[in-house]
C-alpha cells in the first residue's frame, strides 16, 4: 500500500483539493453571464423601443406646431411626459431641438416646408445580473426628426364642387366654370386669398411659412369667389408647377411615390354655393381634396385641368396617402 502511494506520488496523482469548487464558480459565473445577457440585455432593448415610441410620438405632435419654435418645444415636452411610467418620470430626460426652414438637420439633410423638430429621449437602465461580472447598466437613447406639410403649401385658391365623386387613381378633367353656383359635377373656380396674400404665389404653391398661415382653411369655412381672371394667367401658373416638379429633389416622384412638397400636388376645397354674385359669390367647404396636376388645357371654350384624385383630406389631419406630419428620422 505504501509502494502504490509512493508511486502515485511520483507520477504526480496526488489527490488535488477544491477542484469542484473552481468548476462550480465558472459555471455560475457563465449562467450568470447568460441571464444576464438574456434578462439585461432584453430589458435594455425593451426600454430602447420605449423611448423611441415616446420619442416618435413627442416628435409628431410638436410639429404639429411648426414653424413656432415655443409651441413646438412645449407641446413635445408635453408629450414625452405623458407617456413616461411614473417610475421614470424623475430618471429620463427629454430634449427638443427646432430647425428652420432649409436649416441643415444632421444626418437628414435641410429642414423642409415649415422646419422640423428632433426630440432626443434618454434613461439610464439598471442591470440585475451583469453587476456580478462589473457592468452595473447602461443608458440608452432614441431620437426622431418630425416635419409638417404644411396645408398652406398644398392649399389652391380654388374650389371644386361638392357633387364631384371622384376614387383613387382616377383621373378627373376639372371644368372652369361659367358661373358661381358649382352645380355641376367636376366643375371648379377660384377664391380670394386671404388678404395680404398674392394670388399667383398662393396658386403657385410658393408662399413664406407666414402666408402659409393666413392661407389656412378648416372644414366649415366661409370663402369668397376671385372673378376677373385671365386664363392665361392661372393657367401659367399651373404649368409652372409642373415644370418645377420635373427639377430636384421631385425628379424621380411618380404618382405613387412622391415627396409630400411636390408642386404637382394640389389640395382643393371641395365647396356648397351659399349665395352671392361675382366676386360677392360665396361657399361653404365640406372637405378637402388632394390632387396630383398632369395638365391644363385650353381647347376653344373648353378650359379644364387635368389631375388624378389622391385622396380627401382636411388641413392637419391624416389622410391615407398624404401626412400633415411625417417623421424624417
Amino acid at each position: 500500500m505504501r509502494k502504490q502511494l509512493k508511486l502515485h506520488k511520483a507520477i504526480g496523482c496526488a489527490p488535488r483539493k477544491g477542484v469542484v469548487v473552481v468548476m462550480v464558480v465558472v459555471a455560475l459565473m457563465a449562467l450568470i453571464g447568460v441571464a444576464g445577457l438574456v434578462i439585461d440585455l432584453g430589458a435594455t432593448a425593451i426600454e430602447c423601443q420605449r423611448c423611441q415610441n415616446i420619442a416618435d410620438a413627442a416628435a409628431l405632435s410638436g410639429a404639429q406646431e411648426l414653424p413656432y419654435p415655443a409651441l413646438v418645444t412645449n407641446v413635445a415636452e408635453e408629450t414625452a411626459r405623458a407617456n413616461l411610467r411614473p417610475v421614470d418620470e424623475n430618471i429620463t430626460t427629454v430634449s427638443v431641438t427646432c430647425y428652420a426652414r432649409d436649416e441643415e438637420i444632421p444626418g437628414v439633410g435641410p429642414a423642409p416646408f415649415a422646419g422640423a423638430v428632433k426630440v432626443v429621449v434618454a434613461k439610464p437602465v439598471k442591470f440585475y445580473f451583469l453587476p456580478l461580472l462589473g457592468v452595473r447598466g447602461t443608458t440608452v437613447q432614441r431620437s426622431a426628426v418630425a416635419a409638417k406639410t404644411i396645408p398652406g403649401t398644398c392649399i389652391a385658391p380654388m374650389w371644386i364642387t361638392d357633387t364631384t365623386e371622384v376614387q383613387y387613381g382616377e383621373q378627373i378633367n376639372l371644368l372652369m366654370a361659367d358661373g358661381p353656383h358649382c352645380g355641376i359635377p367636376g366643375s371648379f373656380g377660384f377664391l380670394q386669398p386671404a388678404g395680404g396674400v398674392d394670388f399667383g404665389a398662393a396658386l403657385g404653391g410658393q408662399l413664406t411659412p407666414e402666408e402659409e398661415d393666413l392661407q389656412r382653411v378648416q372644414v366649415g369655412d366661409y370663402v369668397y369667389a376671385k372673378t376677373g381672371l385671365a386664363i392665361g394667367q392661372w393657367r401659367g401658373v399651373l404649368l409652372d408647377r409642373i415644370a418645377r416638379a420635373s427639377e430636384p429633389p421631385w425628379n424621380n416622384d411618380t404618382f405613387d411615390n412622391f415627396l409630400t412638397n411636390n408642386p404637382r400636388l394640389l389640395m382643393v376645397p371641395f365647396v356648397q354655393y351659399v349665395e352671392g354674385t361675382g366676386s360677392g359669390a360665396y361657399f361653404r367647404i365640406t372637405r378637402f381634396g388632394a390632387f396630383w396636376l398632369e395638365d391644363v388645357v385650353i381647347d376653344g371654350d373648353n378650359r379644364y385641368i387635368v389631375g388624378r384624385f389622391i385622396d380627401y383630406m382636411w388641413p392637419g389631419g391624416v389622410g391615407y396617402r398624404i401626412k400633415a406630419t411625417h417623421l424624417l428620422q
